[in-house]
């Protein structure tokens, strides 16, 4: 089962390597908070596959924000690129 449309994947990548850059962190680093591989962090945040919830919760957890609060970002990215795409 996904955790996430996927429409919504790229999006999610995008605000977690937001939240991960304004902390000045690489992805090693983001990757030693979450207790995860690098590797993980490098491809959840380039989009190539579908995290689990629990992944999800966990990255949230070492960047301190709730779950919600990053699919709320991840939401708000994507219609904001949707009316974008629509005003060309």
């Amino acid at each position: 089962m996904e955790a996430l449309p996927q429409p919504l994947l790229p999006f999610v990548a995008a605000v977690i390597r937001a939240l991960r850059h304004s902390k000045h962190w690489s992805q090693e680093e983001l990757a030693f908070h979450v207790k995860v591989e690098p590797s993980e962090i490098s491809i959840i945040e380039s989009a190539k596959r579908i995290p689990t919830l629990w992944t999800l919760q966990r990255v949230a957890a070492g960047l301190d924000v709730e779950l919600s609060q990053l699919i709320w970002q991840a939401e708000m990215l994507r219609r904001w690129v949707d009316r974008e795409k629509g005003a060309e």
